[in-house]
């Protein structure tokens, strides 16, 4: 048992491929990784055969030859559970190592959807299993962090040009916040616009957060300066955000 705890997770390398046949190593990705997939079939796997493969796991702990983490719970139980959790953490680093691009925010950006790609697939594929029920519950909160701390670092720079002040000595506070504004939209958008979010629902919720955080902004920014004939409007940007994530 313990052979397999740490078998499947060694040995794996950082690389950010997903197991497609491709190769991976010419750039980085962040859709669901090769290793997510593995682990993720293997818990499925003694999921499925849970009755005969618990008597050998009370029995392997039973004799010593694997030490469940987990106490109070059936062995077989801990030994998902703590596949699940060392896969967790295996993604969490290679998050930080894997993704290195001349601008940091770039790549701290790729880095959290690498991590909401692949947990959104971890509570898809174990959310329905019942010895799995809190641990997904804790996912499911991460997966609203980590969208939320994706929006504030890809986009929270875009936003924050609106107020931007060029100095006393120019005429008009804002007058270059709209032509930054849309400098730096279009920067990130054409960044990644080609970035993969595999899931449909997934995409679709990533760009209807990404959508209310920009439009209002800029409605708001638009409103308080009455700015009437904007050169770019919501519903452009809108439509332009529907694009996101096609890979």
């Amino acid at each position: 048992m313990d052979e397999i705890r740490t078998g499947l997770m060694g040995g794996t390398g950082t690389g950010t491929g997903t197991g497609t046949g491709k190769d991976d190593s010419a750039s980085a990705s962040p859709d669901v990784h090769k290793l997510t997939r593995s682990v993720i079939s293997c818990i499925n796997l003694l999921d499925k055969n849970y009755v005969l493969l618990s008597r050998i796991a009370y029995e392997a702990a039973q004799l010593g030859s694997y030490l469940p983490e987990i106490l109070g719970v059936a062995p077989l139980t801990s030994l998902m559970t703590e596949m699940f959790s060392r896969l967790e953490e295996k993604l969490v680093s290679m998050s930080h190592s894997s993704f290195q691009f001349q601008f940091q925010s770039q790549c701290d950006s790729l880095g959290i959807l690498f991590l909401i790609n692949n947990s959104h697939f971890i509570w898809q594929q174990l959310h329905p299993m019942f010895d799995m029920a809190f641990p997904m519950a804790v996912l499911n909160r991460k997966i609203d962090d980590y969208i939320q701390s994706y929006l504030q670092v890809s986009w929270g720079p875009v936003l924050s040009c609106l107020y931007y002040d060029p100095g006393p000595l120019r005429r008009g506070r804002y007058s270059s916040a709209l032509p930054l504004f849309e400098f730096e939209f279009h920067k990130v958008y054409r960044t990644q616009r080609f970035w993969k979010v595999p899931d449909p629902e997934l995409r679709g919720r990533l760009r209807k957060a990404i959508t209310n955080k920009v439009t209002s902004g800029l409605k708001k920014f638009l409103e308080d300066k009455n700015v009437t004939t904007p050169r770019i409007t919501p519903q452009e940007l809108e439509d332009m955000l529907q694009e996101l994530f096609e890979g």
